[in-house]
């Protein structure tokens, strides 16, 4: 039996998530987890990958996350792994989940927040980027 290659996609995609919550998880402090669903052909996820470069929201991301970007594709793929957080691309790209270091979702942009991210400022991503950040940082 031949699996086709979007199974394998999902199935690396599922395991790079795995690997950030572990990794969130064993962290001192804990982290969360950032699923970033972006696409090449986006200016907005283009947007969003340089305003995660920015000092101010590095700085929020590195004290706070794990990372994972995965490619929507044309809005066709991984989309049983959005779809299992109640994401819809139809909502815009890019679009986040936001994981606790059990890999429970706790935050979600399903309003399109993100969907305009060339018109945002580091200022206004760093700030709902903190709205995220765990409560306790032990």
């Amino acid at each position: 039996m031949t699996t086709a290659p979007r199974e394998h996609e999902d199935a690396a995609a599922r395991a790079a998530v795995a690997a950030a919550v572990e990794k969130a998880a064993e962290s001192k402090p804990v982290k969360r987890v950032v699923v970033v669903f972006g696409a090449g052909w986006c200016r907005d996820s283009a947007a969003l990958r340089d305003l995660f470069a920015h000092p101010l929201v590095r700085a929020l991301l590195d004290a706070g996350f794990e990372v994972v970007e995965l490619d929507a594709g044309n809005r066709d793929r991984h989309v049983q792994i959005a779809a299992g957080w109640n994401l819809d691309y139809a909502a815009g790209l890019p679009t986040v989940a936001v994981l606790d270091p059990e890999g429970e979702l706790i935050e979600a942009t399903r309003q399109g927040e993100l969907a305009a991210a060339r018109s945002m400022s580091p200022i206004e991503v760093a700030t709902l980027i903190h709205r995220w950040l765990p409560e306790s940082r032990d």
